[in-house]
């Protein structure tokens, strides 16, 4: 018992005894140490019942389960919209408060979200990872990709609520509506994730030769890609 009044005051005096030897981190429990040990050696004991993914800690399990079960439990003070996750509302917050955090050193610009500003910063440095595996053709963003990929594929996922025209993108629905349908309701937001989700769905991966091993739709895009991969074989 007095062991353990012992470690638990650490908790408090802020003294660290336990230290990672691979890169210098600090902890006050040594089975926090175990944990974050994990992150080195690859060691993953916590696994997902539902789609089988393995996580070293049992909090991101934890978090990750409630993508299956669509609990969303942090909801916004604000305006009352929900989410999954907590560091989710807190990115959410900044809309309301105005708070740009990140900014970009070259041109100043700033952002709410860290994945945003990396984005951006492409524009500066020009590079452009995301790389068309039909014609070669790369891009800054991943969705400008996808949105490509369909103009070899023939995909499009995006139809007009007053005409039968279809599109590969959002955008170009919604500019079509403003010129073509100006006295009409202009089309709702749509997720470019459930529109990918229902096209995974739609793939017959069963009969596929080269599925991949992860089936959950929470690796949407991964499959999306393979979807993608797999269809377009024909088009080259």
């Amino acid at each position: 018992m007095l062991k353990h009044l012992q470690r638990h005051q650490l908790v408090h005096t802020g003294e660290k005894p336990y230290k990672c030897h691979l890169c210098g981190r600090a902890f006050s429990q040594q089975g926090s140490l175990q944990a974050h040990s994990r992150t080195h050696t690859g060691v993953k004991p916590y696994s997902c019942k539902i789609c089988g993914r393995a996580f070293a800690l049992q909090s991101p399990l934890l978090s990750h389960m409630r993508t299956h079960s669509q609990e969303k439990a942090f909801k916004c003070n604000t305006c009352g919209k929900a989410f999954t996750h907590r560091n989710t509302l807190s990115r959410h917050e900044l809309i309301h408060t105005g708070v740009r955090p990140f900014k970009c050193d070259k041109c100043g610009k700033t952002f709410t979200q860290t994945n945003d500003l990396k984005r951006h910063s492409r524009i500066h440095t020009g590079l452009r990872p995301y790389k068309c595996h039909i014609c070669g053709k790369a891009f800054t963003v991943e969705f400008t990709l996808v949105c490509h990929v369909r103009t070899h594929t023939g995909s499009r996922p995006y139809k007009c609520d007053h005409c039968d025209k279809t599109f590969t993108q959002p955008g170009a629905r919604l500019k079509h509506a403003r010129k073509n349908h100006p006295d009409k309701p202009l089309p709702g937001k749509v997720s470019e994730r459930n529109v990918i989700q229902k096209t995974v769905q739609n793939h017959q991966f069963e009969k596929c030769q080269n599925i991949v091993l992860e089936s959950c739709l929470v690796y949407y895009l991964k499959l999306y890609k393979h979807f993608l991969i797999n269809l377009t074989a024909t088009v080259r």
